[in-house]
């Protein structure tokens, strides 16, 4: 075992038994990391960052009992975990971590191909460009206490999100890649004041005419933009819901062009 104090950065699995075969009884300041059971140390979430834990070694032998500390910090699991490697998400994932404004599962994973729900949608933005604590309430029915009741008032007064028709904000619901684009264009004119302009080379969709048409403009603005793009074959999919790998890339253009990253 570990000499000195040190960092751990990666789950590991403590000695059961020491140098002598005694039975080792390991302790934890920190029980949510320990399982006293098997021994074994979890790294904490990505969101709760690194922590502080003194560990406590027991051995019994000949009616003494030993013990032994260490002092160790415990990194917090990376969101570049096996889901993200090499995928091709993978940059505009850890340019945005990086920078505290896309954060992984719990567990560390990034989980790319998720879908994108609306309390996510609101909490990235804000968190983005910057917006605010709003010192209005959104008047939405059923944020009030939930970890995103700040974000989506701040992103609800910014105008960048609506509620749903029963007056409910529908933070669960999935997020439609017309949505996003429609969300992403009212965040673009937020930040510079203006909508995008773009290249309208690049506003060729081969599915452009299944926009709806309350997003249609949204989608152009961001094609041209080159925010959003279409498949090798030129679809966008405008009602497929869009994953956490595609905000990510979405968001990341967005914030290069805005000249935010």
């Amino acid at each position: 075992m570990w000499d000195t104090a040190l960092s751990v950065t990666s789950n590991v699995g403590l000695s059961a038994l020491d140098g002598g075969g005694r039975a080792i009884r390991w302790t934890s300041s920190d029980n949510g990391l320990l399982n006293e059971e098997t021994g074994a140390i979890s790294r904490p979430s990505y969101t709760d960052g690194d922590a502080q834990v003194t560990l406590n070694a027991e051995v019994d032998a000949n009616g003494t009992t030993y013990e032994k500390v260490y002092d160790l910090t415990i990194k917090a699991a990376d969101i570049t975990n096996a889901d993200i490697q090499g995928h091709w998400a993978r940059t505009s994932a850890e340019t945005l971590a990086a920078k505290l404004i896309i954060e992984g599962r719990s567990d560390g994973s990034f989980d790319p191909g998720a879908g994108l729900t609306r309390a996510e949608t609101a909490a990235l933005l804000v968190r983005a460009i910057g917006i605010g604590a709003s010192e209005a309430k959104a008047g939405l029915s059923n944020i009030s206490g939930k970890w995103y009741e700040a974000a989506v008032s701040s992103a609800y007064t910014a105008g960048l999100v609506t509620g749903c028709e029963d007056g409910t904000f529908c933070p669960d619901g999935l997020v439609t890649r017309e949505e996003l684009a429609v969300i992403l264009a009212r965040a673009a004119a937020y930040s510079s004041g203006t909508a995008l302009a773009g290249n309208s080379a690049e506003t060729q969709l081969s599915d452009a005419e299944s926009v709806a048409g309350w997003a249609a403009e949204a989608v152009r603005q961001m094609a041209a933009a080159g925010i959003v793009r279409g498949d090798a074959d030129g679809r966008f999919k405008p009602q497929v819901t869009a994953v956490r790998a595609e905000m990510a890339v979405m968001l990341n253009r967005l914030l290069e062009m805005l000249g935010c990253v």
